[in-house]
């Protein structure tokens, strides 16, 4: 099934019923129903969630956050990383079978979008094997415009996280917009027409590190190592596989759950559902479950283990910090630049000088602020700033004019510029340079 040979193996998977199917359906409708939602949700007058690349913010659920927060942004990353690692220990591939874009569009929108129009699994095989006719060019070119429609949709729910949804899809957006857009819908088309399950086989990370990440109490699929596979109906008599091969045919990855683990199976329970289905019928056990290495040895599953210790007060840990820094998060950026062209200046009345340019920006969503500005560590100072009275998410830089009396500085000095507001402070660490710099400017 090489993607560089030539020589692919196209799968063609039955449909298949089952506890685990439903679990699929609703889950993967619940994630589907949140993306596409969400961007048009506001919360406090601003983005439920919304990523502006261009005024670098994030918008998250009544929180502003800027550049200046991106250990907030790592410490997200870093707990998403754990919780894989985590979850992965305790429950294998979970991941890769329910909540992976991959595999909830796959199974939600494409294999739906071709049991409607092209059948069945062994359906599309004897027309996809069959002459080019009529109905087969009708029924292949009315399943690309259906997905086609439905790439488009995603495109443009993907950009609405970062363009803004009423922009884009009332035409307001920039033509760099609709250009990533299209880039999203040829992608997606490439995917869900031809690359498929090539993605997690050969592009996807987490196939090839999850064996480092599990052990022998990892939860995952596994055929009961104790069953033969044995032709006939007589074979479930005996505890035994009958060979039927159902549970080879709904892999959607193309493998048989029988040869043992595989790096390719991705938790889905297809396998499961499908073997529930037939021994059922036979009134005997399903061969094919949720099991570990472990259990399959007649050990007991254990949870608690040093790997999950250490990953969960990893994950706690992080959790915490993240937590609390977002519940302590400062509405208030200020940022003190020296104004360009000049340290200092001399002014006819004996004082020096220095002028600065103040950014200070309004990070609360929903309450404007009238902010006071303040120095500490310089004598007899006298500061000269414009109001400032910000909406919410508005920025805005002012010049500020720091002057001290010439026979209190003579060089470089270290003060503070203080910004309060409400309960709220911030403050700026800079210098203000004196006349022993050899003169103005």
């Amino acid at each position: 099934m090489s993607v560089f040979s030539g020589t692919r193996k196209w799968i063609y998977t039955r449909n298949i019923a089952g506890r685990y199917q439903k679990l699929h359906r609703w889950s993967g409708r619940a994630l589907i129903a949140f993306l596409f939602v969400a961007p048009w949700l506001s919360w406090g007058g601003h983005p439920l969630v919304r990523i502006d690349l261009p005024a670098r913010r994030l918008y998250l659920v009544g929180q502003i956050f800027t550049a200046s927060d991106g250990f907030l942004i790592a410490l997200t990353g870093l707990l998403a990383a754990f919780m894989l690692f985590f979850v992965s220990a305790l429950f294998g591939r979970l991941w890769c079978g329910y909540f992976c874009p991959q595999t909830v569009f796959l199974e939600e929108w494409v294999r739906r979008v071709e049991n409607l129009v092209e059948g069945d699994g062994p359906t599309r095989w004897r027309r996809d094997e069959g002459p080019w006719n009529a109905d087969k060019i009708a029924r292949k070119s009315a399943k690309v415009v259906i997905l086609a429609a439905l790439a488009f949709a995603l495109g443009m729910t993907v950009l609405s996280y970062f363009a803004g949804a009423w922009n884009l899809w009332t035409g307001a957006a920039g033509a760099a917009d609709y250009t990533m857009v299209g880039v999203i819908v040829a992608g997606a088309l490439a995917d869900w027409l031809w690359f498929r399950e090539q993605l997690c086989i050969y592009l996807c990370p987490y196939a090839r590190f999850q064996s480092a990440l599990t052990d022998e109490n990892s939860l995952m699929v596994g055929f009961n190592p104790e069953a033969k596979i044995e032709k006939g109906r007589d074979a479930a008599e005996h505890g035994n596989c009958i060979d039927c091969k159902k549970c080879v045919t709904v892999c959607p990855m193309g493998i048989d759950i029988r040869d043992g683990f595989q790096l390719e199976c991705i938790n889905c329970a297809r396998c499961v559902d499908a073997c529930v289905d037939v021994m059922g019928k036979l009134g005997k056990p399903t061969l094919v479950r949720y099991t570990t290495i472990a259990m399959d040895e007649g050990k007991p599953m254990k949870i608690v283990r040093p790997r999950t210790v250490v990953y969960g007060t990893i994950v706690t840990g992080i959790a915490a910090v993240l937590l609390g820094s977002i519940l302590l998060h400062n509405p208030i950026e200020v940022t003190v630049n020296r104004s360009p062209g000049t340290l200092f200046q001399i002014d006819a009345d004996g004082h020096v000088r220095n002028t600065y340019m103040l950014k200070v920006v309004n990070n609360d969503p929903v309450k404007k602020h009238a902010f006071a500005i303040g120095v500490q560590g310089l004598p007899d100072v006298k500061v000269s700033v414009p109001p400032l009275i910000l909406e919410p998410g508005e920025d805005r830089t002012v010049p500020l004019v720091v002057r001290v009396p010439t026979d209190k500085v003579e060089n470089t000095r270290s003060f503070d510029i203080v910004v309060h507001t409400d309960g709220e402070e911030r403050t700026v660490h800079t210098t203000f340079k004196g006349p022993a710099h050899g003169g103005q400017g």
